[in-house]
C-alpha cells in the first residue's frame, strides 16, 4: 500500500532539512544509514515508500525518532 501523500511529503521535507542541517550529502547520509544513495534521493523527491527497516536506519543515522521523520 502506498504512503499517503501527506506522510510522503512530510518525510521528504524532514529528511532533506535534517540532512542539510547536519551538512551531509546524500551519499554521506546513505553511508551512515547503510542504504543506497538512490533511496535517499527517492525519499527526498517525495516519491519514496521506504520500508520500516530503512526508516529505522535513516532515523538512527540522523539521530531522530521515526516519528520526527514523519511529523
Amino acid at each position: 500500500m502506498p504512503m499517503s501523500t501527506d506522510a510522503a511529503t512530510n518525510l521528504s521535507r524532514n529528511v532533506l532539512a535534517l540532512r542539510r542541517g547536519r551538512n551531509l550529502s546524500q551519499a554521506s547520509l546513505a553511508t551512515l544509514a547503510g542504504i543506497p544513495r538512490s533511496t535517499i534521493a527517492h525519499i527526498e523527491s517525495g516519491a519514496g515508500n521506504p520500508s520500516l527497516a530503512n526508516l529505522a536506519r535513516l532515523s538512527a543515522a540522523l539521530g531522530v525518532g521515526i516519528e520526527e521523520l514523519l511529523a
